[in-house]
């Protein structure tokens, strides 16, 4: 066990159901490392302009691909996410 400053410290973790709600947050995150699609009505690049209706592709949690929606096709085993606004890298 540790310390007054450890895991002790922190009991209403262990008992609140908060644990729960973190631990299942903590696990979805995980799932999320997978294959997603984030489309959004803008996105902001470091290069070039905004792109309306843009699409943001990230594989194993990088981004493999950003372009606009009609040149940039969704894999069918893709997990899609929509947002109004979208930045590569900070995602």
């Amino acid at each position: 066990m540790l310390s007054a400053t450890g895991w002790r410290s922190h009991s209403w973790l262990r008992r609140s159901p908060a644990r729960w709600i973190l631990l299942a947050a903590l696990a979805a995150a995980g799932a999320a490392r997978g294959q997603i699609a984030v489309l959004g009505e803008t996105v902001y690049t470091m290069e070039g302009p905004p792109i309306v209706n843009g699409v943001v592709l990230v594989r194993a949690g990088k981004i493999e691909r950003v372009g606009p929606a009609g040149s940039t096709p969704v894999p069918k085993d893709y997990r899609e996410l929509r947002a109004k606004v979208v930045t590569p890298g900070l995602i």
